[in-house]
């Protein structure tokens, strides 16, 4: 359990760095680890949020609701287009 703590928190902090960088409307996290559920997503987005500039601190951070099938579906609209 540390372990993914300590993983989900240096996620966190790399992705609250691209934030401040990036200043997107909103942030999608999708893959296995963002079903991990609260163990993963709850010191993922503490850790995020540290890193956050005051002006970003509402930028909205979700799972994918396609979760790991986001990619597949992403390319196959590109296709049909």
């Amino acid at each position: 359990a540390r372990a993914v703590e300590l993983g989900a928190a240096a996620a966190g902090q790399a992705v609250g760095g691209l934030i401040n960088i990036l200043d997107p409307e909103t942030v999608v996290v999708s893959g296995g680890l963002a079903d991990a559920g609260g163990l993963w997503w709850k010191p993922m987005e503490i850790a995020l949020r540290r890193e956050l500039l005051s002006p970003l601190l509402s930028v909205p951070v979700v799972r994918a609701t396609l979760g790991n099938s986001a990619a597949i579906v992403g390319a196959a609209n590109l296709v049909l287009q």
